[in-house]
C-alpha cells in the first residue's frame, strides 16, 4: 500500500479534513495475497476440527478452476467496441463472480464460518500455515494508524470478501495488539458480504458498481474520500472517489485499465 502506480487527486482544502474517509480494498491491498482459498481451511477448522480439511479445499480449488475459467472468457467479451463504458464491462466481469459464488454457496463448502472474530484469530494463531496467507504487506498497519492517528482521517474497510469476521481478525485486531487502535473500534466498518451459518454467501458488495454505490453514499453525506483498491472490482469506486490509489501490478486490472 505504500507505493502508489497511478493517483487520480482532487483533494479538497486542509480545512475540510475532519470529514475525510480513507476507504480500503482487503485482498491484495492490505494482504499479500488474496485470502479466499483460506476461506474452506477456516470453515473445516471451525466446524471439524480440520478432518474435512482435504475434502473442502479440493472442492473449493474446483470452483477456484471454474472460476478463472469463466474469467477468461468473460475477459474476450469486453473491448471499446462492445462495450459502451467502463462500467459495463466491470458488470461483465462481476457477473462471473456472483455465478461462482451461487454454487459456492449451494455446495456448503463454507458452512461453519459464520463465526465471531475472536474464533478465527484462534484458527490463525493456533495454524501456522494460514498466518502465511492471510499476512499483511509490509507498511500497511503504520499507513493505516498514521491516517487515523495523526491525519485525522476516518477508517474503513470496503472489500468483497466473503467474511468481514476474516477481515477482522487479519486486520483490525492487528492494528489493536500494535496499540495502532482502541480496543474498541466499532467506528472502523467493515463493508463487505458475509455468510450465514448454512455457508451461504450473501452478497452485499458484489462488485465494481457496489463499491462505487458504497463510496458516492459517503460522498452524499459531504466526504471528502481516498479509496485505495488494486483490483478490476476497484476501478469504479478508484474513479468515484475524491482520491483514488490503485496499487499492485494486478494482470486482470492492467487487461481493463489498457481498454478504457
Amino acid at each position: 500500500m505504500a507505493e502508489a502506480i497511478k493517483s487520480q487527486s482532487r483533494l479538497p482544502k486542509k480545512e475540510v479534513f475532519d470529514n475525510m474517509w480513507l476507504v480500503v480494498d482487503f485482498d491484495g491491498t492490505c494482504t499479500v495475497r488474496d485470502t479466499t482459498s483460506v476461506l474452506p481451511k477456516l470453515s473445516s477448522h471451525l466446524q471439524s476440527n480440520g478432518d474435512d480439511l482435504e475434502m473442502r479445499v479440493s472442492q473449493f480449488t474446483k470452483f477456484e478452476e471454474h472460476y478463472y475459467e469463466l474469467y477468461r472468457a468473460a475477459q474476450k467479451q469486453i473491448c471499446p467496441r462492445s462495450c459502451t463504458s467502463l462500467e459495463n464491462a466491470l458488470t461483465i466481469l462481476d457477473r462471473v463472480s456472483t455465478k461462482v459464488t451461487s454454487k459456492v454457496s449451494a455446495s456448503g463448502v463454507l458452512r461453519g464460518l459464520c463465526v465471531p472474530s475472536k474464533d478465527i484469530i484462534r484458527i490463525i494463531q493456533r495454524e501456522e500455515s494460514l498466518q502465511e496467507e492471510v499476512k499483511l504487506l509490509s507498511g500497511c498497519l503504520e499507513v493505516l494508524a498514521r491516517a487515523r492517528q495523526h491525519h485525522g482521517l476516518k477508517l474503513a474497510i470496503l472489500s468483497i470478501n466473503w467474511s468481514p469476521s476474516l477481515i477482522d481478525a487479519a486486520l483490525l485486531h492487528p492494528l489493536k495488539q500494535e496499540h495502532l487502535l482502541d480496543d474498541d473500534a466499532s467506528d472502523v466498518p467493515i463493508w463487505s458480504n458475509s455468510i450465514d451459518p448454512e455457508g451461504i454467501v450473501k452478497l452485499d458488495v458484489p462488485g465494481a458498481l457496489a463499491k462505487k454505490n458504497r463510496i458516492m453514499k459517503l460522498q452524499e453525506q459531504n466526504a471528502h474520500v481516498i479509496y485505495v483498491g488494486d483490483s478490476s472490482t476497484d476501478l469504479a469506486a478508484l474513479l468515484a472517489a475524491d482520491v483514488g490509489i490503485l496499487i499492485g501490478g494486478s494482470k486482470s486490472t492492467l487487461f481493463v485499465t489498457e481498454k478504457w
